[in-house]
């Protein structure tokens, strides 16, 4: 299944020459679960969009009315003594916030005018061999995150928006295998669902999580698995 959440550490250059346009993309092999052995064949396909004449370009071409994907990919060849490396991250963060309203209402005993808050984790990312990774994160911070586009939902469904935290993302098509049904990751953390009555109510966004655990990858038998757990600290309304 073609995957356009993964995200890894990359980076990326282009420029216009006169013969055209050029890109060339780093990815760390570190970034990469594979198997060690002395020479690797990779399958690989390079896609371009073209918005302005609605059209797909590839390296290998894949026709709309053929099956499979990745099956059809060329191969990459050559790739001698390729190893991953120690694939150790981690990912510390001190963070601090100030919410200061227009339209403050000087009786709202919440808004002081400032609203300071801070908090500090940390983000670790280790791998298992050649083809598991662990993750582990404290006190996680999200403020980074794009936010949701405004919804009205008058359905009594709720909206199922796209997953954008780092931690939750690698390996997300594992535990969901393909569908959201049973799985909706956002649902960790989510704002509370309770109701608070009062003229001013401090109600807080989301659920702290405190810490979360994951171990996602693939085993030597070619079973991929998923593993996650978190743990959600309560929260009030006053």
């Amino acid at each position: 299944n073609e995957d356009s959440e993964y995200d890894p550490v990359w980076q990326a250059r282009t420029d216009f020459t006169v013969d055209g346009w050029t890109a060339e993309l780093w990815l760390p092999f570190s970034q990469l679960r594979f198997n060690a052995r002395d020479e690797h064949v990779w399958g690989l396909n390079i896609k371009r969009d073209v918005p302005s004449l609605d059209e797909e370009n590839y390296w290998v071409l894949i026709r709309r009315t053929e099956t499979g994907w990745a099956s059809r990919f060329g191969e990459l060849h050559g790739l001698q003594g390729v190893t991953s490396g120690r694939r150790l991250e981690v990912m510390p963060y001190v963070a601090g916030s100030s919410r200061v309203n227009a339209d403050r209402d000087l009786a709202n005993p919440f808004d002081d005018g400032k609203n300071l808050g801070g908090r500090a984790g940390a983000d670790v990312k280790y791998g298992l061999g050649s083809n598991l990774t662990l993750d582990v994160t404290v006190n996680p911070d999200f403020g980074q995150i794009d936010a949701d586009p405004a919804e009205v939902n008058l359905t009594a469904f709720e909206t199922i928006f796209p997953e954008l935290r780092p931690f939750f993302l690698e390996g997300n098509n594992v535990l969901t295998a393909g569908t959201g049904n049973y799985y909706y990751s956002r649902r960790i953390g989510a704002r509370p669902s309770g109701s608070a009555a009062g003229d001013f109510v401090d109600y807080p966004d989301t659920t702290t999580i405190l810490g979360a655990g994951k171990l996602t990858g693939r085993l030597s038998s070619g079973t991929s698995i998923g593993l996650l757990g978190a743990v959600t600290d309560e929260e009030f309304a006053t």
